[in-house]
């Protein structure tokens, strides 16, 4: 008869809580629903992160050159560190 799972896999499942196979079966969702793996995944919405800060940058610093100067709706460069990180 065929070993169903190696025992170090089955033992992971015995100790895990509740909460974490809860993540598993979310992550397993997410793979299935997009076709792509939680790597990819994880990788684009990093870069996509990235592309709201940048716009925020490049937009609060637009409005701090502005003449007179948007100081109070330059704000956005903060919300640039915010995404960034």
């Amino acid at each position: 008869m065929a070993q169903f799972a190696p025992s170090k896999n089955l033992l992971r499942v015995t100790k895990a809580k509740k909460a974490e196979i809860v993540l598993w079966k979310e992550g397993r969702f997410l793979e299935g629903e997009t076709r792509r793996t939680l790597e990819q995944l994880l990788e684009r919405a990093a870069a996509d992160r990235f592309r709201l800060a940048a716009d925020f940058l490049r937009i609060g610093d637009r409005l701090v050159r502005a003449e007179p100067p948007f100081y109070r709706f330059a704000v956005s460069r903060y919300y640039c560190v915010f995404h960034a990180s």
